[in-house]
């Protein structure tokens, strides 16, 4: 960021963060009062452009910060006030001022927070997955997230807490109750671009290992197996749906496919020309070998 987009956009944070701060002490009546998002400050930067004024809600909450019975809270609000009043003046020379942090700020329009489709409080912010794993076992509850807008190493970091987290949470359960131990499935599409790093790996690999006697799964979707990744988690695969592969991935696979089949052997060309609609789908299973369909 340019000097003056760091500074408003960094004064929006350190605001918002105070306010937060503020939120997750109030009573028990507004306990589930929503967090501030990166979201709401692009919201916040477009409100003063085109109002030259802050909203009634942001106006309730700096007030408190003012009046805060600490010292230190009362000095850094009234510095961000100050700091706010400074670019809301600035906007009376130039209507363009906030433009660019703006700019900056859309790329988080559609951030994970916001992909819930339901208002984010703060007991749910932090992604709660004991409540999803451990409670209403008897429900079928579906997540769809939204990494598209992240970097590739925050996609990581947020990848990666899902699956070990997943199976923290998984080995916790009661499996006393073998019928009635719910089942989990996570799916992740384009998974290439997700499960490139060298701390993901270790999770799977030790989750995959794990994972099937505590009724959760992991589905991966990608366009290649040709990939370091996939030749290590390989061996803990239970089944593969294969759509069409390039010679150099099918060497990898050959062996296995053609390895449950008593009859004619399914060749290379076989799934390099594989037809649109159909997919072959080739199981591992621990005790009978392995089995090789055409769907």
């Amino acid at each position: 960021f340019w000097a003056q987009n760091e500074d408003i956009i960094g004064t929006g944070i350190k605001f918002f963060v105070l306010l937060n701060y503020l939120r997750r002490q109030t009573d028990e009546t507004e306990e589930y009062e929503r967090l501030y998002t990166l979201w709401d400050l692009h919201d916040l930067l477009i409100h003063i452009e085109q109002t030259g004024g802050l909203r009634p809600d942001i106006k309730l909450g700096l007030a408190r910060a003012l009046t805060h019975s600490n010292p230190a809270i009362q000095n850094l609000a009234q510095q961000l006030k100050n700091k706010i009043q400074f670019f809301i003046n600035q906007l009376q020379g130039s209507k363009n001022y906030l433009s660019s942090s703006i700019n900056k700020l859309s790329e988080f329009a559609h951030s994970l927070a916001k992909t819930f489709g339901r208002e984010i409080y703060y007991k749910a912010y932090a992604l709660n997955l004991e409540d999803l794993y451990l409670i209403n076992q008897n429900k079928t509850q579906i997540l769809l997230l939204n990494l598209w807008d992240y970097e590739s190493t925050e996609k990581n970091i947020i990848a990666s807490f899902f699956l070990s987290y997943s199976y923290f949470l998984a080995s916790q359960k009661n499996h006393l109750n073998q019928a009635r131990l719910s089942r989990h499935s996570i799916i992740l599409d384009e998974a290439s671009s997700l499960l490139n790093g060298g701390n993901i790996i270790q999770i799977l690999w030790k989750c995959l290992a794990e994972m099937r006697k505590y009724g959760v799964s992991y589905s991966f979707m990608m366009q290649s197996i040709d990939q370091k990744w996939f030749q290590e988690i390989y061996p803990n695969v239970w089944f593969i749906l294969l759509f069409s592969v390039d010679m150099r991935q099918w060497k990898m696979i050959e062996q296995d496919i053609n390895s449950g089949i008593s009859g004619t052997h399914i060749t290379a060309s076989d799934v390099i020309n594989n037809k649109l609609g159909s997919f072959y789908a080739f199981f591992k299973f621990k005790e009978w070998g392995n089995s090789t369909i055409l769907v």
